[in-house]
């Protein structure tokens, strides 16, 4: 039977206040009692509707009572039938037999007398809804699902007509059940008699084949709860995902929409099924909830605008997996709820505390300094053996601070380090880069170099100083010059680039050169002096300018000996070095007042310069673990003199040494 879509007001006071209204029902819509409050109701057509669109589930006898129009099937033919009942449309079974024939004869005259008193029957009257809305105005589907549009309006039972303007896309039943059929778009119009439109825009895709969930495992605490997502691949849909736990009395899920609840000790897994029967599961373990918790660092300084994370720990065999952290003064350092990140934004102190569900917590105190602008490193250059390790330390300024402090190498192989740390461990022969850097990028480096354990250059040519008395400095630059292949001699060199300068006398005072700008005296006397390595430097080099500049002479001060032996000797490259002669303790002698410096000069003229006595000047072709080897002009000898003495009065002359590089 086609019932009208209009709301019906059926007046029945008298009738409803003589009987219940269970007893208008025929015996047949009796049994409709679906939510057993002993009447037939929308509560009924409801709990159908719902159990339809998988929102509860069935339970009891409810096929058998449910199936009101006896097809066999539960379905939105039986809310149909309730609301027609409801609205009045219907009040019994249709017969399927007549009891007579119709008679085709007036039964009498029509009367033209009123033939009794008013009637007590119902009367009917149409009231049309003035609001009309739907739950959804846009939906996506999977090809294939099925939803149920919902439409409220201002009328209670108020049945209105549903439509698809394009139902090869997504087609509409009366009762505003919409099937998915093919990919595209459709429009599905809700409508009443009196012309109120809503609409529905349904998006039709192919069917997921695959769904995952944010968490394949998951442990909680008693007590904690989780909403588990789940996710399907890109340009699919399914609409309907619902969660069900194998054991709820552990973890259990709400079915629509995935919040997962830790009920006791235990494990449970959780599934996400699909319309199509695809599913994904989560693992979940539930363990007492932790009663204690605590952090990686109680109390910490960053230089601002650095960063550092806070881990949360707590106790074995106990579970909180949220774990918040909030910061009591966040101008000063700020950080990440969920994740522990502090930022340290201004000069300051602040505390930082993680809270679990249970309202247990722990704190760490932030202190936040400037930024540093440079950085310092207790070594800048190091030598190193092979499997040797060294602590390489940073400094900063006064009221500065950079906690992440990341060390570097350009060459792991020759030298690594550990990063977070500054332990650099020498693992093959050669040179390697080690880099400090701050967290705002400034930085410093140490030059490692790793050497073998013991070297020795044979082929230093030996030039002694016969010819010049007090020329040691000049016969050891003729030696680095031969060693080179330049062909000169010790009296070419003192000729042609030695700068001399003689002291003088006046008035009983004694006047003289800088020794690091020019020689003082001859080098063929015995009463000269000497003169030092700035000066020898500056020589060598205006000899290689007129000799084609393949090399040059690279002035070295304050360079260990190790350093020397690590970065040149153990490369094949000689040194010269000032100590003193044959190694004897040096004494300081003569003074006089400066009256020539040039641009290398370390004493401003008329100042007082005092000479070390036993200056000496000679070659160091190698080392190894209990001397030093060299070349010595005084004695015309390959010669050799324990590492400590050597170190001692090395440091006396005031470290100075000269290399010869390529140019």
């Amino acid at each position: 039977m086609k019932f009208s879509r209009i709301a019906t007001i059926i007046t029945l006071s008298a009738i409803i206040t003589a009987m219940p209204i269970f007893s208008v029902i025929t015996p047949a819509a009796k049994t409709v009692d679906i939510d057993g409050d002993g009447s037939v109701g929308i509560s009924d057509a409801t709990e159908i509707q719902k159990v339809i669109a998988g929102i509860n589930e069935p339970s009891g006898n409810f096929y058998g009572i449910a199936d009101v129009d006896e097809d066999g099937y539960v379905d939105i033919n039986d809310v149909t039938y309730i609301q027609k009942f409801i609205a009045g449309l219907i009040d019994e079974e249709p017969s399927t037999e007549p009891t007579s024939e119709p008679s085709t004869e007036p039964t009498s005259e029509p009367s033209t007398e009123p033939t009794s008193e008013p009637s007590t029957e119902p009367t009917t009257s149409v009231i049309y809804p003035s609001s009309l809305s739907l739950k959804k105005t846009d939906i996506t589907l999977g090809k294939g699902e099925e939803f149920v549009l919902i439409a409220t309006c201002d009328v209670e039972n108020y049945i209105c007509t549903f439509v698809s303007d394009d139902s090869s896309v997504a087609e509409v039943t009366d009762e505003g059940v919409i099937s998915a059929v093919s990919e595209g778009t459709a429009i599905i119009v809700c409508s009443t008699e009196n012309g109120l439109t809503a609409t529905c825009s349904v998006t039709v895709k192919p069917m997921a084949t695959s769904v995952s969930l944010n968490k394949s495992s998951l442990t909680l605490g008693v007590g904690e709860q989780f909403d588990l997502d789940s996710s399907i691949e890109s340009g699919t849909a399914a609409y309907h995902r619902y969660f069900y736990s194998d054991n709820p009395d552990i973890a259990s899920v709400e079915k629509a929409g995935g919040l997962v609840t830790a009920k006791a000790s235990g494990t449970a897994t959780i599934s996400c099924v699909m319309n199509n029967g695809k599913s994904a599961k989560c693992e979940i373990t539930v363990k007492p909830m932790a009663q204690s918790v605590r952090l990686n660092k109680s109390s910490l300084t960053l230089g601002v605008g650095e960063q550092f994370d806070l881990d949360s720990s707590i106790e074995s065999g106990t579970a909180a997996y949220h774990r918040y952290f909030y910061s009591d003064n966040p101008n000063i350092a700020s950080v990440e709820k969920a994740g522990g990140l502090v930022t340290a934004k201004a000069v300051g102190t602040a505390k930082i505390s993680v809270q679990m569900n249970n309202g247990i917590k722990a704190v760490c105190v932030i202190t936040v300094k400037n930024a540093p602008d440079k950085i310092y490193l207790n070594k800048t250059e190091l030598a190193m053996y092979v499997g040797e390790t060294f602590d390489l330390d940073s400094s900063l300024p006064k009221n500065t601070a950079a906690y992440n402090i990341k060390y570097t190498s350009n060459n792991p192989d020759v030298a690594s380090v550990k990063a977070g740390g500054g332990i650099v461990t020498a693992n093959n022969y050669g040179k390697a880069v080690i880099t400090a850097t701050a967290f705002n990028g400034k930085k410093v480096s140490c030059s490692v170099f790793v050497m073998p354990k013991s070297k020795k250059i044979t082929n230093v040519p030996l030039v002694n100083q016969n010819k010049l008395p007090t020329g040691c400095e000049t016969c050891s630059a003729t030696m680095m010059l031969k060693f080179y292949g330049y062909s000169v001699s010790e009296t070419a060199f003192a000729d042609n680039y030695l700068v001399k300068r003689n002291l003088t006398a006046s008035n009983g005072i004694l006047y003289g050169p800088d020794p690091n700008s020019a020689f003082i005296g001859n080098p063929y006397y015995s009463n000269g002096f000497g003169v030092y390595a700035p000066a020898m430097t500056k020589f060598m080099n205006n000899y290689f300018a007129d000799n084609k500049n393949k090399h040059k002479a690279r002035l070295l001060e304050g360079k260990s000996l190790d350093m020397l032996c690590a970065e040149y000797i153990s490369n094949g490259q000689p040194v010269m070095v000032w100590a003193t002669i044959n190694m004897r303790g040096s004494y300081k002698t003569s003074s006089w007042i400066v009256n020539y410096a040039d641009e290398n000069a370390k004493y401003p003229k008329g100042s007082t310069y005092t000479w070390t006595a036993n200056e000496h000047c000679l070659v160091l072709t190698g080392y190894d673990s209990e001397y030093y080897y060299f070349n010595d002009p005084w004695t015309n000898e390959r010669t050799k003199y324990s590492r400590s003495l050597v170190e001692t009065r090395y440091a006396e002359l005031g470290k100075q040494a000269i290399a010869v590089v390529k140019n």
